[in-house]
């Protein structure tokens, strides 16, 4: 059974807020519960393993957005 937009809103409510933890970006719905984590490299040696910062934020922020579509 495919899940609607509603359905996820209904269970995460809005608004989605981003919290940079330090190693990761952890996407919270409205009640302060987790929907999401994006994970970052804090060392140039985990670059293979990891996306930067940047790429990162940028993932959360798609994911954010998705909670207003």
């Amino acid at each position: 059974m495919e899940r609607k937009a509603d359905d996820l809103i209904a269970i995460f409510p809005v608004p989605w807020k981003i919290t940079d933890t330090g190693s990761a970006f952890r996407i919270n719905d409205a009640r302060g519960r987790p929907v999401a984590w994006c994970y970052y490299r804090r060392e140039s040696t985990l670059r293979n393993e990891y996306p930067s910062r940047e790429e990162a934020e940028e993932m959360a922020k798609n994911i954010a957005r998705l909670s207003s579509a």
